[in-house]
């Protein structure tokens, strides 16, 4: 190699190295402070009043009985549960009413918010269900219908937001690979990375499927507002929260397991839809992990050329061997600095999360190129699928509604623009 190419070689390779070590610290550093909070967590009674917890649903999808079944099983709080579907015939609808009848005891609401027309479907079925809110009600917390937290996570997740100047509260998720594939290997290493960096408060962002809110915060911020004409829930709640000068705590008991099964179509979806909303949302978090990512796929694949042409020549570059082993050193750290966090949290999932993470740190490589062609692709894609819709991301995060497949299409009611509706009250009155 002559001069230049030599120097931008190396170059190149001392970057990602000292990005991978960078990172592993900054993971090793949270998972000290999230052994603190969870050693010194609080032991306090529930917060006063009524939590109204708020669980979008789209579709029967695979395992949502047993998901929402978790929801009706919180211990230690006070709190009413209230489903949001778009429209009445969909396949969600009767798995929520089967758990409604098998759960007499836990107040519930199913909410009809009709078809989004200047929001994301899920940002209009939230501030539908937001709009009216009883008197009763302190603390607003938000469910996907894709996890299965435990019986205390509403407890923990709700009782740090009386810790003076935390605006919000947050968990995340922990995919649950049902098989060994490649497609559920990448998402399941890429969601351990984002998880594995939460706990600092200055890069805690607030996730929508695990988190609460004072109502007094709610109002305060304008968040419905706020909401209005996106499509992003958390990130935007993020801004919010950050811009009224609060904090947001990480909660570590309100992490919650999420099995997946995905088809290399649905990765890619969803890979794809989470770095393009971090990209409008999280700009500063998304320009960091995605340079990490490009500068480690572009070492590898630096390393396995020069290799590949000095075997032409029969020759054997012993510094480009060295180079790619310590790359493929500092990635298994930094795999397993996150892992090694949580291994605990998640023993009842340990004999599917054993094999997946061996086989991520064998792959290790690989999933860093596929993970880098994803952040390439957000780069220069800002449309995205989500559950049938499509949408196109807008300079601001503001949105433009391009269609639905028609497997999506809604009954002719629907599509006109019924209004929406709370259907009758479940349960006894928590109020």
């Amino acid at each position: 190699m002559t001069m230049l190419p030599n120097l931008i070689w190396w170059l190149t390779i001392v970057s990602a190295l000292g990005a991978g070590l960078t990172i592993a610290a900054h993971r090793a550093s949270c998972a000290r402070h999230k052994r603190r909070m969870w050693d010194s967590a609080d032991e306090s009674g529930p917060i006063e009043g009524l939590i109204l917890l708020f669980v979008p649903c789209k579709g029967a999808e695979p395992g949502l009985t047993e998901n929402l079944r978790t929801l009706f099983k919180q211990r230690l709080v006070r709190y009413e549960l209230r489903f949001i579907v778009e429209d009445a015939n969909d396949g969600a609808v009767a798995v929520i009413e089967q758990l409604q009848a098998e759960y007499p005891e836990v107040p519930s609401r199913l909410i009809v918010a009709g078809r989004a027309e200047e929001s994301g479907q899920k940002i209009h079925n939230l501030r539908v269900a937001t709009e009216f809110l009883p008197p009763a009600c302190t603390v607003l917390a938000f469910a996907d219908s894709d996890v299965r937290p435990d019986p205390l996570w509403l407890h923990s997740l709700t009782h740090v937001l009386t810790r003076p100047g935390v605006g919000a509260s947050t968990g995340y998720r922990w995919f649950v690979p049902e098989r060994l594939t490649l497609p559920n290997l990448l998402a399941f290493s890429m969601n351990a990375g984002a998880a594995s960096c939460l706990g600092r408060r200055l890069f805690n962002l607030i996730w929508g499927g695990s988190w609460a809110i004072q109502r007094t915060c709610f109002e305060q911020i304008g968040l419905r507002e706020v909401w209005r004409g996106t499509l992003n829930d958390d990130l935007v709640a993020t801004q919010a929260i950050r811009g009224a000068g609060l904090k947001i705590d990480f909660e570590p008991r309100c992490l919650c397991p999420s099995p997946i099964d995905f088809t290399w179509r649905q990765a890619m979806n969803f890979i794809h839809r989470q770095l393009l909303q971090a990209r409008y949302h999280a700009p500063g978090h998304f320009r960091w992990g995605a340079a990490a990512l490009l500068l480690q796929a572009a070492a590898y694949l630096l390393v396995v050329g020069t290799l590949a042409l000095d075997a032409i020549r029969g020759q054997l570059n012993e510094l480009a061997l060295a180079a790619g082993a310590a790359l493929i050193a500092v990635n298994l750290l930094r795999a397993a600095v996150g892992h090694a966090t949580w291994r605990q949290t998640f023993a009842a999932y340990e004999s599917r999360l054993r094999p997946a993470r061996q086989l991520e740190y064998l792959l290790s490589p690989l999933l860093s190129l596929l993970a880098a062609a994803c952040v390439v692709r957000t780069c220069f894609d800002s449309t995205m699928d989500w559950r049938g819709l499509r949408y196109r991301l807008l300079p601001g995060g503001k949105i433009q509604f391009l269609g639905r497949r028609l497997d999506a299409a809604l009954p002719a009611a629907s599509a006109a623009g019924a209004p929406p509706r709370i259907l009758p009250f479940r349960g006894r009155d928590a109020a």
